[in-house]
């Protein structure tokens, strides 16, 4: 179970997933990273050596009210905002 990279186990995932089931296939390897007002985040961690150092490919899996809501790599993606300047 140690050596299955988190690129397979999100994979694996789907929305509305529930978090027995995601635990059962990632096991040891999901750290509870948040729990705050009904929401899990849980992160995978996977370093791999790549050009010029390593690269990060863990995942980020968000779990609203123990269903999986989404899998990021923990990239802030600000909303757009757009502003228009009347004269």
């Amino acid at each position: 179970m140690a050596n299955i990279p988190a690129t397979y186990i999100a994979g694996q995932c789907y929305t509305g997933m529930p978090v027995q089931d995601f635990m059962a296939l990632a096991g040891k390897k999901a750290l509870m990273v948040r729990m705050e007002n009904g929401w899990n985040v849980y992160k995978i961690l996977e370093v791999v050596p790549g050009l010029g150092g390593f690269q990060d490919r863990s995942k980020f899996f968000y779990f609203a009210h123990g269903k999986l809501h989404s899998i990021d790599e923990g990239v802030f993606r600000p909303e757009r905002i757009q502003i228009e300047i009347i004269d």
